[in-house]
């Protein structure tokens, strides 16, 4: 399983996600997770304005629209399963690994090195 965003990161994720699912002839679930921050949604004194009505089904879609094109880097031989989740990123990718073998993900720009974020 792969979480992808369309980063750098999340693409160099993508490439060693295939060529693992290649080596194990194991099928490829690409994962991309969004949600609305919470900002959108206004503060208990009303200063920011509502959001549109369409703004989850416009992210949604534009979602899904992102997912197909970072998924036609994915050679032709390679199964691939996509899945689009309305969630937190990190609380969807751990839901969804739930029973993988592995899960690949990538690292941002500006993010600590892996040292530090996996300890010893």
């Amino acid at each position: 399983m792969v979480g992808v965003d369309g980063s750098a990161g999340s693409l160099q994720a993508l490439q060693m996600a295939v060529e693992e699912a290649r080596y194990r002839g194991a099928t490829l679930h690409a994962v991309l997770a969004w949600h609305v921050p919470e900002y959108y949604y206004g503060t208990p004194t009303g200063m920011v304005p509502p959001p549109p009505p369409t703004l989850a089904e416009d992210a949604a879609l534009e979602a899904k629209e992102r997912l197909a094109r970072i998924l036609k880097r994915v050679p032709g031989d390679t199964q691939v399963v996509a899945q689009v989740i309305e969630d937190h990123p990190a609380k969807a990718l751990v839901q969804a690994a739930e029973g993988a073998d592995l899960l690949v993900v990538g690292v941002a720009a500006g993010v600590a090195s892996r040292a530090s974020c996996w300890g010893p």
